[in-house]
């Protein structure tokens, strides 16, 4: 459904043969997973036992290390790098993307995605933490570049006509100038966010009584989704006991 999610967004974007490749390209993963997972059962039966690693004692035996890499130096890799590939690949295959506002979206999400990625990197710590973040960052430079090029493809497929790809976009789009300011507030907001986690992460300090407020807030907003099942259900309810006593009241009368 999260999958799903991301399709329909992106055809509000107006990035609808992007949409097609998503929807293709999933269901092309999730069939590679449940034909691979009888050969992994099969080979958990003969080898039940999990090599003890640093990924082990991270989420089985839930031990975090101390990271030996200053945090400052993976913040900073890890808000700038995931940034830089997703916008290279687009810039390498589009240089007319930044004039589409769904373009810019969708690479704030790449970015989002990539920097939770590296973060991951970065709490499992160990003895060799760039090398695992070479690997990291070596595929999911892969990845976003197979993404846009085959976006891209898919593109000019379904649209041959570049005027009418335009008048897509633009369909989707808003006032520049106050899309801009949003989209600068939400940079600046994650990145921030960013800092902050690094930091408390990295520092083990909990947070101070006010700031700790503040961030069990906004958890409580996002958990329950910004209360927004909470209203359509008190709406819901409301209307149906206000139906209840019309129909009452036209009964009785």
């Amino acid at each position: 459904m999260g999958q799903m999610g991301y399709m329909v967004m992106e055809c509000g974007l107006g990035a609808f043969s992007l949409a097609i490749y998503h929807l293709i390209a999933h269901g092309v993963f999730k069939a590679t997973l449940f034909l691979g997972s009888g050969a992994i059962i099969g080979n958990a039966r003969k080898d039940p036992n999990i090599p003890e690693g640093e990924i082990y004692q991270f989420m089985v035996e839930r031990k975090v290390p101390h990271p030996p890499v200053s945090w400052v130096i993976f913040a900073g890799i890890t808000i700038t790098v995931p940034l830089l590939i997703v916008f290279g690949a687009h810039q390498l295959v589009d240089e007319g993307f930044l004039h589409h506002q769904g373009a810019l979206i969708l690479l704030l999400f790449g970015w989002i995605t990539g920097a939770q990625t590296l973060f991951f990197v970065y709490k499992i710590g160990g003895e060799r933490p760039f090398t695992a973040l070479l690997y990291v960052i070596l595929s999911f430079g892969l990845v976003i570049m197979t993404y846009v090029l085959v976006g891209h493809a898919f593109d000019a497929l379904l649209y041959p006509d570049p005027a009418f790809r335009e008048a897509l976009y633009a369909a989707a789009s808003v006032n520049f100038t106050s899309f801009l300011l949003v989209l600068m507030l939400l940079i600046a907001l994650i990145a921030g966010g960013w800092l902050m986690v690094f930091r408390s992460t990295a520092e083990r300090q909990p947070l101070n009584r006010r700031w700790r407020g503040v961030y069990l807030n906004l958890y409580a907003l996002m958990s329950r989704e910004f209360y927004i099942a909470d209203l359509y259900s008190r709406a819901g309810e409301t209307i149906l006991a206000a139906s209840k006593r019309v129909n009452t009241l036209l009964r009785w009368v």
